[in-house]
């Protein structure tokens, strides 16, 4: 049995309906449905008809029949259906008091009655729209007919009445056949509100287009959602001008105009059962996007597959008919004549649903484009289609292009093994120091990281058919690159100057306890005592009376924010003055961002270790190191690992033996200094290991390698098993016999990519099971161990073609469900801590915050001595429509699914920051937007403060000042004045900071700002950010 099949085997359908006939009133109308009915993929892509997918009509009664369900309505409630008659392949169906219940197919009964909840409900332009208990919103796509009938889609027949109606056009007055990457934007942004229901194509005209080719990218977005708002308003029952909208978006911002970077510009498009979601992005990087013809960058589509609740998609969702439509149909663009298919993916991208597509409409370029690579279908290296989609997916990872590499600068060197057959330098190889600083400053000049270190140690890179890790040696002065048989996927190399790719540098970071970890370290005896303790460290650290420099460290971590970035630069203006971490806004902005991180705890067992990190694992090249032993040395100050024994862990940690003691010794290579030992002791923010012994130590831990992966290395106390425990014998993780699969061809991947994104389903089912068994009865016992077997199998299947037995499963979820709940295991005694401890500081937090904001007072130590009256009114006037854009932004463009009690307060203070949750991807987007908004309209006010101040001809830190004191000094406010936060009342503490000018927004220090000139105050640089 084919490994894709084996879970998918689900009940047919009863059909006990026989059909009756059409009432004289109904033609034959044919469509397609996408109803997000579960469907094997593997049939589906072979294309079967499903001929029990249907739309009936009795004389009262109008019934959807899906695969899954059977939705009715009373004849009533079908509204009508709108057809152009200029344009009879698209139609319009509206539909009105949705079903109160959904029954199973295979146990409806034509005899049933169902009730009927009336719910006003119109919807239009290809979307029929069912409130329904179970499905909010659910979402059942019309797409466009063809003039060929059933022949076409081969799925659905559709028979139901319809009226023509001369008033609508459904064709649209411009199609344009070549356009540029502004046209392109646009006409995606139009296609996303057309498959909404927000706008029909006749709207879209040439001057539209035109009119929205002069917005920049944030005037767009705003554009899309004033489109959006409009249509709500008017219940989506008549049409709008877009030209009205167009012309509100050009008042609010001034008209402003900008050119596009035709190179930064990716089309994006976003699918689930619900919805079809269209836009673009900026600053992809990839190689197919760089490094190969500029004819495949404007073509390209990053197409991301979600589910009902907009996370990543599992295959056992019921979209999966409609994700394997697009993927073996791929998607036809309604206004260009662009036609979207398949193309690459790999591993990290598969993980959130995502994917490349390319327009392939001449049918020629998506071969051009899996030319280029380089690929031989026919290489021993390529089995099958799993490995042929990861080997493909390369060309699309995530990188930054550096120094351009001849080909008389790769060398190809022997990987390390020994009689085992263990290869130690799985995934590494070297470059030269020379080299190695060209490629970081290149790297740090493309990158918007900020990158501390101005000496390169290591690389994760990419390279033609090249992935892995390069290790810089600092004996080597040549610009050469060390390649390994073990890191080239691709046996074709380059014949002329290629760039190399890197993906990430090595940079510390300390480490997190989660689930895994805590189970692990419950096996190896860590008493729940050492987790209160440590986890109380971590409050106080974070929580109570939180030191200054932990202020500015926790400021750096989210400086994405534009709030978090506006105060951080405060602080650093400062001086070092410490009166300013008193200042009303920088104490806001603190407890805001703890309340936010605060909020993660409740669901999940994840709080900072002391003493931990998270650091890229690479192979000691010297041979200095004996088998057990690391060497580790960071570039952080502030951070000493000791030359002592540690605990070192890669996720995925399921087996007892995932968990492995490693001796560092630093001390000792330092103090021996034998030759050779330079190559070793230069290099920092890694951990090397051994190349030596019977099987290399990163093989131990979770079958790693040192392609990449990184490693938590913890030397805490509190964490370290006693003296007299060692560590498990590790799991055998050699991969099971790759299947082989002959005559390749690259369509092969589309059903590779969703059989990777299946595997994720039995994953989590599985997982689950393992974490309960590791509960209930503990990591090492045999059940748990079986598990955590099935997990490794399950991980690599997508490229080994292994078969994950399903009866095994069960078997062992079984066996799972009959042990004893455990009320003792260390997640239970995490999570009754945290529950107990994190309301308390919240509520002290939330109190602490409003009483803040209804007593501030301007403190005259942050502004100018003398302010001038007469330009108070303009001050408090631009304060005021400044916080009701903010109040208007809060309710507006927050989704409402993540506000809660102390987020609107959050906001008016300084911004969102909420990063937890299952819906983390999504919300990161959606936080993205945000960030982009805010400072769009930063931008706005404090470009409106500029032009006054000019205006009146007086120097704008003056204004700013007034602008300080009316914010915050409460005689300047009356009641309607102040914003609403449920039954509090309070002021943005926001609109003075972000008014000034980026380079003058603090006084260094009082005493030095009364004594400067107004004409040097422009002249006052911040203070870099180290």
């Amino acid at each position: 049995m084919d490994k894709f099949d084996y879970c998918h085997k689900k009940k047919q359908k009863k059909n006990n309906i026989k059909q009756v006939e059409k009432i004289p009133q109904c033609l034959d109308f044919i469509g397609d449905i996408g109803l997000g009915s579960f469907v094997d993929p593997v049939t589906f892509a072979i294309e079967k008809q499903f001929t029990e997918c249907y739309i009936r009509i009795d004389h009262n009664i109008f019934d959807i029949h899906t695969m899954e369900y059977v939705y009715r309505f009373l004849i009533s409630s079908l509204h009508r259906i709108i057809i152009s008659p200029n344009d009879k392949n698209s139609f319009i169906l509206i539909i009105k008091d949705p079903p109160h219940i959904h029954i199973p197919s295979s146990s409806f009964q034509e005899t049933q009655i169902l009730d009927f909840t009336p719910t006003k409900l119109i919807n239009r332009c290809h979307s029929i729209y069912f409130s329904l208990p179970e499905y909010t919103d659910k979402v059942i796509q019309i797409l466009q007919n063809s003039k060929q009938g059933t022949t076409h889609f081969e799925r659905l027949t559709i028979n139901v009445p319809y009226v023509i109606d001369s008033t609508i056009d459904l064709q649209p007055k411009i199609i344009i056949e070549y356009p540029s990457q502004q046209e392109t934007a646009v006409l995606f942004q139009l296609e996303g509100l057309y498959l909404q229901g927000i706008i029909i194509p006749s709207q879209i005209t040439k001057d539209v287009i035109q009119s929205l080719c002069k917005f920049t990218k944030d005037v767009l977005l705003f554009f899309k959602k004033q489109a959006t708002m409009k249509a709500q308003s008017m219940d989506y029952l008549r049409l709008f001008s877009l030209e009205q909208v167009i012309e509100k978006c050009q008042n609010d911002y001034n008209g402003t105009t900008k050119k596009w970077k035709d190179e930064e510009l990716v089309l994006k498009m976003e699918v689930n059962s619900s919805l079809i979601r269209l836009g673009y992005g900026y600053n992809e990087s990839n190689a197919i996007l760089e490094d190969f013809s500029p004819e495949f960058r404007v073509k390209m589509l990053r197409m991301k597959f979600l589910n009902n609740e907009k996370r990543m998609q599992v295959m056992e969702r019921l979209e999966t008919d409609l994700m394997c439509f697009y993927m073996i149909k791929g998607y036809k663009s309604f206004f260009q004549k662009r036609y979207f298919q398949f193309l690459l993916s790999n591993p990290s991208q598969s993980r959130s649903g995502a994917c490349w597509f390319i327009d392939n409409q001449d049918g020629k370029t998506t071969m051009a484009a899996y030319q280029s690579l380089g690929i031989d279908l026919k290489s021993p290296k390529i089995k099958n289609a799993g490995i042929l989609l990861m080997r493909t997916g390369l060309f699309g990872s995530d990188s930054i292009a550096t120094v351009g590499i001849y080909p008389q600068q790769i060398k190809v060197i022997d990987d390390i093994t020994n009689e085992n057959g263990y290869t130690f330098s799985d995934g590494v190889g070297r470059i030269g120091y020379p080299l190695a600083k060209k490629v970081l400053n290149e790297y740090k000049r493309n990158s918007n990281l900020f990158i501390k270190s101005d000496e390169p140690y290591a690389f994760q890179i990419r390279f033609a058919g090249v992935k892995g890790v390069l290790t810089v040696d600092r004996l080597d002065m040549t610009e050469n690159i060390y390649f390994r048989p073990s890191q080239i996927k691709i046996e074709a190399l380059p014949k002329t100057i290629q760039k190399l790719r890197v993906i990430q540098i090595p940079q510390f970071r300390s480490g997190r306890m989660n689930e895994q970890l805590a189970l692990g370290l419950e096996y190896l005896q860590i008493p729940p005592s050492n987790f209160i303790s440590s986890a109380k460290q971590y409050l106080k650290k974070y929580f109570s009376v939180t030191p200054n420099r932990e202020i500015i460290s926790l400021f750096q971590r989210f400086t994405n924010n534009p709030v978090i970035e506006v105060a951080l630069k405060i602080i650093m203006a400062s001086n070092g003055n410490q009166k300013i971490y008193e200042e009303p806004f920088i104490r806001a902005t603190s407890l805001v961002l703890r309340m936010s991180l605060l909020s993660e705890k409740t669901d999940f067992i994840k709080f900072d270790i002391d003493n931990s990190a998270f650091l890229m694992g690479v192979m000691d090249e010297s041979g200095l190191l004996e088998e057990g032993e690391v060497f580790i040395q960071v570039t952080t100050s502030t951070v000493t690992i000791p030359s002592s024994r540690l605990l070192v862990v890669k996720f995925p940690a399921t087996h007892p033996g995932d968990f492995v003691l490693l001796n560092n010794v630093v001390d000792k290579i330092n103090l021996e200094k034998k030759k050779g030992f330079e190559r070793l002791t230069y290099l920092r923010d890694v951990i090397v290991f051994s190349s030596k012994g019977n099987r290399p130590d990163p093989n131990k831990l979770s079958g790693g390698d040192l392609d990449g992966d990184e490693y938590l290395i913890i030397w805490n106390p509190l964490f370290l098993p006693k003296p007299e425990i060692h560590s498990h014998a590790p799991a055998t993780y050699d991969s099971e016999k790759v299947h082989l699969e002959k005559f390749l061809e690259f369509t092969d991947m589309k059903r590779a990519f969703l059989s990777q994104l299946y595997s994720k389903f039995v994953l989590s089912r599985i997982s689950v099971a393992h974490k309960e068994s590791c509960m209930n009865i503990g990591m090492c016992a045999e059940v748990t161990k079986s598990l955590s077997q099935l997990i490794s199998i399950t991980v690599d299947a997508p490229k080994t073609g292994a078969e994950v037995d399903g009866g095994e499963i069960n078997e062992l979820v079984e066996q799972v469900s009959k042990t004893n709940n455990s009320n003792k295991s260390i997640l239970l005694v995490l999570k009754s801590f945290f529950n107990e401890q994190i309301p308390i500081i919240m509520d002290t937090f939330y109190t602490e915050l409003i009483e803040l904001v209804n007593t501030i007072h301007y403190n005259s130590e942050f502004i100018s001595d003398s302010i001038l009256p007469d330009v108070i009114p303009f001050a408090r006037k631009t304060r005021n429509e400044f916080n009701n854009e903010i109040n208007w932004f809060l309710k507006k463009s927050i989704p409402q699914r993540i506000l809660r009690g102390s987020e609107p307060l959050q906001l008016i203070i300084g911004g969102v920051f909420k990063k937890g949750n299952v819906d983390r991807l999504e919300w990161e987007k959606e936080e993205k937007e945000i960030n982009q908004t805010l400072l769009v309209i930063y931008s706005n006010y404090r470009k409106k403060v500029e032009q006054e101040a000019g205006r009146r001809k007086i120097p704008l830190r003056r204004l700013c000042d007034v602008c300080y004191q009316v914010t915050y000094d409460k005689k300047y406010y009356t009641n309607n004045e102040l914003l609403d936060c449920g039954k509090n009342k309070v002021v943005c503490l926001l609109f003075p900071w972000v008014i000034r000018p980026q380079q003058n927004i603090m006084f260094i220090n009082s005493t030095m700002i009364k004594s400067l000139p107004n004409s040097q105050l422009s002249k006052i640089k911040l203070k870099q950010i180290k």
